[in-house]
């Protein structure tokens, strides 16, 4: 009796030649899980309008509050708006109170506070978005809405802070605050 030895093969080439191909792909990075990340993404939003409101001198200046997206491949974004007009509803100048400082130094300094904030707010609880990788990105984009009342020109300025959960992670190893700051890349145009 001779038996073949083709039938044999066939049957394991079958069952162990996917299962191989399999363990010699690259793992898939995990997906986050959309429900969690959006309970910490409100949570973060939260923390954000809280900081907003102890760095604008009032809360009738945050015209739209911070809202998240996550974007696949990305990280997430959070964007809030700030408009400057309304100061001049609240707060009107008289007519002969001259101005200390110039629009220009004054929405200069606005947002110099308002980019340490957030800065800040980055490095202490950026780390709370657990759902996201390490090479994620956490961005936050202020539009920054104003008018010039002398020369009734209206403008927006928009600020872009962003950095990675590798980047908070390493920062929380080192406690380095100053260098922290100068990895947060920074755009206002």
């Amino acid at each position: 009796m001779r038996y073949s030895v083709w039938p044999v093969l066939v049957i394991l080439v079958i069952f162990i030649a996917p299962s191989a191909a399999q363990s010699r792909r690259p793992m898939a990075k995990t997906d986050p899980n959309l429900t969690e990340l959006k309970k910490e993404s409100e949570i973060f939003e939260n923390i954000v309008n809280t900081a907003l409101r102890q760095a604008v001198p009032h809360p009738m200046f945050i015209a739209g509050k911070a809202r998240g997206s996550y974007l696949e491949g990305y990280g997430i974004t959070f964007t809030m708006t700030i408009n400057l007009n309304r100061k001049l509803i609240l707060f009107p100048k008289k007519k002969d109170e001259n101005p200390p400082r110039s629009e220009e130094e004054e929405i200069h300094t606005f947002l110099a506070r308002i980019r340490h904030k957030l800065t800040t707010v980055l490095e202490m609880y950026g780390d709370t978005l657990k759902q996201l990788t390490g090479d994620a990105h956490i961005s936050l984009v202020v539009h920054v809405l104003s008018r010039s009342v002398l020369t009734n020109e209206n403008f927006t300025r928009i600020m872009v802070l962003t950095t990675t959960k590798d980047t908070i992670a390493e920062h929380r190893r080192k406690v380095n605050t100053k260098e922290f700051y100068s990895k947060v890349h920074y755009v206002e145009y």
